[in-house]
């Protein structure tokens, strides 16, 4: 994977960060103005053991993150296990990126 992540910006309103998270783990590339593409959302949090390899260089430890489970019970880091990915990197990783910097 490149480590030249870069992603255009939507090419009808101009915003630099056509992406929105949906939940704590999932990245979605769809612009505000309500541009998308099929198949354009990503994975960014992976259990440590469960992280692709090619992710790796992408990912940090998420201090912050605390994951609430159905009953209410809270489960701070390190004790949840999880890695975080930037959202650039899932998305290539995915094929979500290239197609939207695909300009035709």
């Amino acid at each position: 994977m490149s480590e030249n992540l870069q992603i255009l910006s939507c090419p009808f309103c101009g915003n630099s960060s056509p992406f929105t998270y949906i939940s704590f783990n999932c990245v979605v590339l769809e612009c505000d103005c309500g541009a998308k593409i099929s198949g354009g959302a990503a994975c960014v949090m992976y259990k440590r053991d469960e992280l692709p390899e090619e992710l790796r260089p992408h990912s940090y430890e998420p201090t912050a993150l605390v994951i609430q489970d159905k009953d209410g019970k809270e489960t701070p880091y390190p004790d949840h296990g999880y890695i975080g990915v930037s959202a650039l990197a899932a998305l290539k990783h995915c094929g979500a990126l290239d197609k939207w910097n695909k300009r035709v």
